[in-house]
C-alpha cells in the first residue's frame, strides 16, 4: 500500500503501511504532515491522551466541597448529591448518573475521560436545573472523578426566588 501526503512538493511515496520507516527526512515538517495524512493516531491509547472510552460503571461515594451561593442553603445540593452515586451505561458513551432518592441525570463520558451530566430535578419545593462536568481518572487502580456542579435553584423560599449554587465534587468508586 502507498501513502501520499498531498500538497508537498518533492514528496516521495513510501511502501510502508502508513509507517514512518521509509519516510524521507528532509524536513521534520514533512514527517508531521505525513503522520497527519496517514492517520498516525494509535487508538489503543487510554486516559487523558485520548483513546478508548473508560468503563466507569459502578457505585461511587461522593463528597461535595466548596459550595457557594443560594444564601448558604447548600442542603439543596448536599442532601441528595453527597454519598451514593450509581453510574450505569445506557450505551458505550451515554451514562445514567443516579443519586439518592431517585434523582438521576443523563450524561456521557468520552475518550479523553471527560464527563458531563445534567437535567432537571425536584427536591422538596425546589426545581433544580443541574449541570456537572469534570474528569474521570484512576488512582491506585481505583476509578475516581472530579468535577463541578452548577445548580440553578428555583424556590420561592429564597429572597431572589432563583439562585445559583456552585460546588466541587470528588467521588471514589467503591464497587463495580
Amino acid at each position: 500500500m502507498t501513502c501520499h501526503a498531498h500538497g508537498i512538493s518533492g514528496w516521495q511515496p513510501t511502501t510502508e503501511f502508513c509507517g514512518a520507516k521509509n519516510v524521507p527526512m528532509q524536513k521534520p515538517v514533512i514527517l508531521l504532515l505525513f503522520l497527519c495524512a496517514c492517520g498516525g493516531h494509535d487508538s489503543s491509547d487510554t486516559g487523558a491522551s485520548g483513546g478508548n472510552v473508560p468503563d466507569v460503571e459502578g457505585t461511587y461515594n461522593v463528597m461535595i466541597n466548596g459550595a457557594t451561593g443560594c444564601e448558604g442553603e447548600y442542603s439543596v445540593l448536599t442532601d441528595w448529591a453527597q454519598g451514593f452515586l450509581g453510574i450505569t451505561a445506557a450505551s458505550q458513551t451515554e451514562l445514567v448518573f443516579e443519586f439518592r432518592d431517585g434523582i438521576s441525570f443523563s450524561g456521557s463520558v468520552d475518550a479523553t475521560w471527560s464527563y458531563s451530566f445534567g437535567g432537571t430535578a425536584t427536591w422538596g419545593e425546589a426545581t433544580l436545573y443541574v449541570y456537572n462536568s469534570g474528569m474521570f481518572y484512576q488512582e491506585d487502580d481505583i476509578m475516581k472523578m472530579s468535577g463541578d456542579f452548577e445548580v440553578e435553584v428555583d424556590d420561592d423560599e429564597f429572597t431572589s426566588n432563583n439562585c445559583i449554587l456552585d460546588a466541587t465534587m470528588e467521588a471514589t468508586q467503591i464497587a463495580r
